[in-house]
């Protein structure tokens, strides 16, 4: 099967200060690549090599590539993404390095919304070892492969990098809790499926689901007019705003464009510990004009604002994740995204 995923080998930022030890000898510092972050020897020093980046001790003994991968669909889990990613990783070394690659050790275990998977390799013949790990959502993933050239003692170096698979971890705002994001994309989802064959002049009634304690809840808002059912919905969605765990609400509706006004599917959503609510705006072609279809990505905005790029796809990614959870939807998401 083909797998085409979006690869990014990204540049590094890390900052100078050290903030742990490996056995009180190696300072560390962070490094970050977009919304990633992870601990690495504060000695290890940034390299090119034909135009990717990549870390390598002074003594050129260890190099360090890192990348980021995306799926053009959301994953079934975040296990399933991380599994195959060290699939390929594994098939690419065996068939395409010489050497006799041996499995030294296989692992994995699940990290709230993601999954850590430990790929490790040698050649004992070469003493040439490489780890493969893999931090993995559904949507997105980090890979960093270590390269030990000179690996004469597995046994005794065989922990020696643990401090970079435990460092590793993907940075968001705090108000963007996963779980709101899954909640949001399914309700986008399922205004896009209500709205995907409405007839000329009829609009999606307003609906919003909230979820407390694990369960869900749809509501729907009828009144004499668009206006008037999406004030009645937010009105109602702000008394039960401190007794439940978070909402999601979709409405239909229209914005000036440029002295055009474009059809929009709008979804707002907050949790219980934010203080303010996430909106995506939806562009869209109505069934009446001759098919359904999302045009271009929603835009995210907080506040009124937008969010800057680097966050607002990892937001969006998760969103998608979400709308993936809907399966009446998704099973037409992809015809109804296509350009």
């Amino acid at each position: 099967m083909k797998r085409r995923w979006l690869l990014y080998f990204l540049g590094l930022f890390a900052s100078s200060s050290s903030v742990r030890a490996v056995g009180d000898v190696t300072p560390l510092k962070v490094a970050e690549v977009g919304p990633w972050k992870f601990s690495v020897p504060e000695e290890w020093i940034s390299r090119e090599r034909d135009g990717h980046t990549y870390l390598e001790s002074p003594d050129g003994r260890v190099g360090c590539y890192i990348k980021t991968l995306e799926p053009p669909l959301p994953k079934q889990s975040a296990q399933t993404f991380a599994n195959e990613i060290q699939s390929i990783h594994e098939a690419a070394f065996r068939k395409g390095m010489k050497g006799n690659w041996r499995l030294m050790e296989q692992s994995g275990t699940e990290r709230d919304a993601q999954y850590l998977s430990h790929l490790d390799m040698l050649d004992e013949k070469s003493k040439y070892r490489v780890l493969s790990l893999v931090l993995a959502g559904t949507s997105d993933a980090l890979q960093i492969t270590i390269h030990n050239y000179l690996c004469e003692d597995y046994s005794a170096t065989r922990n020696e990098y643990q401090v970079i698979e435990e460092s590793m971890h993907r940075v968001q705002p705090e108000i963007f809790a996963e779980s709101l994001l899954i909640l949001a994309g399914f309700v986008f989802a399922h205004a896009a499926w209500s709205a995907s064959d409405l007839p000329k002049g009829e609009l999606l009634v307003p609906l919003a689901i909230v979820e407390n304690s694990g369960q869900r809840r749809l509501l729907r808002f009828e009144a004499e007019s668009q206006k008037q059912a999406i004030a009645e919905g937010k009105a109602e969605l702000a008394r039960q705003d401190g007794e439940i765990d978070s909402w999601a609400f979709a409405w239909e509706g229209q914005f000036n464009e440029g002295g055009v006004y474009v059809d929009v599917l709008t979804i707002e959503a907050k949790s219980r510990q934010s203080s303010q609510s996430v909106v995506f705006v939806q562009r869209f072609q109505p069934y009446a004009s001759g098919k359904f279809k999302l045009i271009d990505a929603p835009s995210v905005s907080v506040g009124g604002k937008a969010l800057p790029e680097a966050e607002a796809k990892v937001v969006l990614a998760q969103l998608q994740a979400g709308v993936q959870t809907h399966a009446r939807a998704a099973e037409h998401w992809r015809e109804w995204s296509a350009p």
